[in-house]
């Protein structure tokens, strides 16, 4: 079966890389990618950096999130992703619901980018095993409504509470705390540069706010616990037998002002471009808790 996710990731990633090469990148010179994604082009090569890696953290997330699940009988999960982006963590949630047939699943992502990219990519991989809510949609944390909160009992952040202001991460947890559901769980996964998880003091603000009106944190759950790589600098492969990430991309990604078919030698801005970047290969980038809440007195 995990074949099938090899397979998945590889050709994939070449469909998408075949197809970057294509698009001009002069406007991508200097930027972060994990910064700048509102373009389709600098979409595209966002997914070739990060898909795999970030596909890896959250299905191993998700794998935590199901056992916390069963450990406290809740076999319906409500799902909204927020900041969803193009949808790596549904696919990985959709993947890892091959090996357990035990949920219900609804599932929504909302981003208030919308990703070309990803718009029709959930509908397209291990789509026979179950249908998604609304699927991808776009839209920001604060037009999430109290009624969807309270249809709500998994909160999904993938790489997305650094993004999110303060004032919104308050509005969310108030609303948690007025209409939240009686057992919630939190699944974040969180920007990391291979030493530092960003976002958790992020996460912390909403843990606080929900336990200051009545919410405490399921038997063996802890906010400041992150789960890390025990071998920081082990290669994904090594770690997830489905991760591969096709050879012609590695190569040539660091040098990929080379491929440009816009690049003039000549030209002082193409000479000083760095437009190229390496692949996250690497188990030190992966950073994620899953976190979960009950409420014993829902007038507390």
């Amino acid at each position: 079966m995990n074949n099938d996710i090899k397979n998945f990731l590889q050709e994939f990633l070449a469909d998408i890389f075949e197809n970057a090469c294509k698009d001009k990148w002069c406007d991508l010179n200097d930027i972060k990618l994990q910064d700048c994604y509102n373009t389709t082009a600098a979409q595209k090569l966002y997914i070739i950096k990060y898909f795999g890696a970030y596909f890896c953290d959250y299905y191993s997330a998700y794998g935590d999130l199901f056992k916390l699940a069963k450990e406290n009988n809740i076999y319906d999960l409500n799902i909204k992703s927020i900041g969803v982006g193009s949808g790596i963590d549904l696919c990985a949630l959709r993947a890892y619901l091959r090996n357990d047939a035990s949920f219900g699943i609804n599932y929504i992502g909302i981003d208030k980018v919308k990703w070309d990219i990803g718009s029709n990519l959930h509908l397209t991989i291990f789509s026979e095993q179950w249908s998604d809510g609304k699927g991808i949609v776009c839209q920001g944390l604060n037009e999430m409504t109290e009624r969807e909160i309270q249809q709500t009992n998994v909160f999904v952040f993938p790489k997305s509470l650094t993004d999110i202001e303060t004032p919104q991460l308050i509005e969310f947890a108030k609303k948690i705390a007025k209409r939240g559901q009686e057992k919630i769980f939190f699944l974040n996964s969180y920007v990391c540069d291979g030493t530092t998880a960003f976002g958790v003091e992020n996460f912390q603000l909403i843990a606080a706010h929900i336990c200051e009106h009545g919410y405490k944190p399921m038997n063996g759950c802890c906010v400041e616990n992150i789960t890390r790589a025990e071998n920081p600098e082990e290669g994904l492969a090594k770690k997830f037998d489905f991760f591969k990430i096709p050879d012609q991309i590695t190569q040539a990604t660091p040098e990929l002002k080379k491929l440009c078919r816009h690049h003039e030698p000549i030209e002082a801005s193409c000479r000083e471009c760095n437009i190229g970047f390496y692949v996250m290969l690497k188990a030190k980038y992966i950073a994620y808790n899953t976190v979960g809440f009950y409420r014993p007195n829902r007038n507390a």
